[in-house]
């Protein structure tokens, strides 16, 4: 199973990646879901691409997706 490993502050938090496709962020309608504050509504989306690597894709527009 592939982990995502979400660093929130000083804890870094292992999320399994629930699909092939999905996004981060605080909105009801993310696949992984995070407190109001920590993130933007949609922040990033994850998607594996064809040659079965990983994207991240920052939605937030801030630019600070690490």
């Amino acid at each position: 199973m592939k982990l995502l490993e979400l660093n929130i502050g000083n804890d870094a938090v292992p999320i399994p990646f629930p699909s092939k496709r999905f996004s981060i962020g605080s909105d009801a309608g993310c696949e992984v879901r995070l407190p109001k504050g920590s993130v933007k509504p949609r922040h990033a989306e994850v998607a594996q691409g064809k040659d079965g690597g990983w994207w991240v894709r920052d939605l937030s527009g801030t630019g600070d997706l690490k």
